[in-house]
């Protein structure tokens, strides 16, 4: 199965999403709340009461997000939403300080590249990229303009780059890290995670050992015997399809959980079959 199957059936995929996991992340996550806050006192303080309700806006969006993630509950606000009000914030901070609040589009950008998916990624990056230029260009700074279209599309290539090649990277890491690397199937690494996430659901459990294996090593070989366990776990992972998963647990021993009880016995004689 490929990547994205494996995340269909809950696989440990470690890409980004709409998640916040880890310490490191939560304390990222306080302090930019920390300086929206400072930010918000500063331009309650100077009269820039607007600009002051969007940072507050965008702080309390971590905010909540931040409290969620800490109980281990899913995101309230998701991630595309926090990026539009991000987005708004810089703009209206444009507007209200002059062309070098676009500055803050460059941290943005790669933010919005590392927390979101490449296409949604994409489609933060390139709206913010025209709008602040456009928009610095309208308070008569055309050379600035010029140049921050062209150093944020080249930020926004960098960044769709850098995630783009981390991505394959992740891809080989699950491969390695969950999978058998002769059949294909899946390893007792993986089985433990899933036997870690049955939260009690009930399900079919068989155990298949293929008979006189010994006998196929030893009259013709570990190369042959190689080839006979691929065989028959492609054999069984065809006729498994998406009703369950595979796992080799052993040299010619393998596991099929089966997401239904009702087809374990039927499908036992199949594969005995």
């Amino acid at each position: 199965m490929s990547v994205e199957k494996l995340q269909e059936i809950g696989a440990p995929y470690t890409s980004p999403i709409w998640n916040i996991s880890s310490k490191i992340e939560r304390f990222i996550a306080l302090c930019c709340i920390v300086l929206l806050f400072l930010l918000a006192i500063k331009n309650i303080v100077v009269g820039y009461y607007v600009l002051a309700a969007f940072i507050g806006t965008l702080m309390a969006t971590l905010w909540v997000d931040v409290l969620s993630s800490i109980r281990g509950d899913p995101l309230p606000v998701p991630v595309p939403v926090v990026l539009a009000v991000l987005a708004a914030t810089i703009l209206v901070t444009i507007w209200y300080c002059g062309p070098q609040g676009a500055l803050w589009a460059f941290p943005a950008i790669v933010g919005g590249s590392l927390v979101e998916a490449r296409k949604a990624g994409a489609s933060f990056s390139v709206p913010l990229i025209f709008a602040v230029s456009m928009l610095v260009m309208w308070l008569g700074e055309l050379t600035l303009a010029i140049r921050l279209f062209l150093s944020l599309s080249l930020t926004a290539a960098y960044m769709w780059f850098s995630v783009t090649k981390t991505r394959v990277l992740q891809k080989k890491l699950l491969a390695a890290s969950t999978r058998d690397p002769l059949t294909g199937s899946y390893n007792r690494r993986y089985l433990n995670w899933v036997a870690g996430q049955t939260n009690g659901k009930r399900a079919s459990v068989m155990l298949v050992d293929i008979d006189h294996f010994k006998e196929v090593n030893d009259s013709l070989g570990h190369a042959r015997g190689d080839l006979v366990l691929k065989q028959v776990a492609l054999l069984m992972d065809n006729l498994l399809g998406n009703r369950g998963t595979l796992f080799r647990v052993g040299g010619e021993e393998f596991l099929i959980l089966l997401e239904s009880r009702s087809d374990g016995q039927v499908f036992a004689e199949i594969i005995r079959s």
